[in-house]
């Protein structure tokens, strides 16, 4: 059967550092981050990024016109500005 991670009969226990929650700020060229479909954790900022369908961990950052579709990007990433990431899976750490 599929996985549901919503069922509370069925407890996801793990650790997780405190982070403030995630936001979409406009970059300095105007364009929205946005997130659509996406699962977000805290601490991420998307700075004029587009996010699809992607996972996206902990404390990472997307910069201006960087692109992610059907992804899962580890914690402490860096997608620099202009980036196009289409079915990728990012490890920790990388820029």
């Amino acid at each position: 059967p599929p996985m549901n991670l919503y069922q509370s009969n069925w407890a996801i226990r793990t650790y997780e550092p405190q982070f403030p929650p995630a936001r979409t700020v406009s970059s300095a060229t105007g364009n929205e981050g946005i997130f659509i479909n996406s699962i977000i954790a805290t601490g991420v900022i998307n700075s004029g990024g587009s996010v699809q369908h992607s996972i996206i961990s902990s404390n990472v950052r997307i910069q201006d016109s960087a692109t992610v579709v059907d992804s899962i990007i580890f914690d402490d990433v860096e997608v620099g500005e202009g980036s196009q990431l289409v079915n990728c899976i990012v490890d920790k750490h990388v820029r």
